[in-house]
């Protein structure tokens, strides 16, 4: 059996995989779907959504954990456990 910060970093590694596969496609796609004259700007906006957004999500991570707790947070990530179908570990 692997250890569990063998996991995390596996865990970790193929999400930040998956996320740059998602944007590089989406940036992609986005530009293949608009004119030549908007493609810059359209870009330009979803950069700094993308950014903004993140910095914003990261900022509040911090008190949304405060204010419902980790392991309700975990349990997100793992609806099953949060109904009684796994066991407590």
């Amino acid at each position: 059996m692997a250890s569990a910060p063998g996991l995390i970093f596996l865990g970790r590694f193929l999400l930040g995989l998956g996320w740059s596969f998602a944007l590089i496609s989406g940036s992609a796609l986005l530009t293949e779907s608009l004119p030549l004259g908007q493609r810059v700007g359209a870009q330009g906006l979803s950069n700094v959504l993308i950014s903004g957004l993140g910095a914003g999500v990261a900022f509040s991570s911090g008190f949304v954990e405060e204010s419902v707790g980790f392991h309700w947070l975990a349990n997100l990530g793992h609806p099953g456990r949060s109904r009684g179908h796994l066991p407590p570990t």
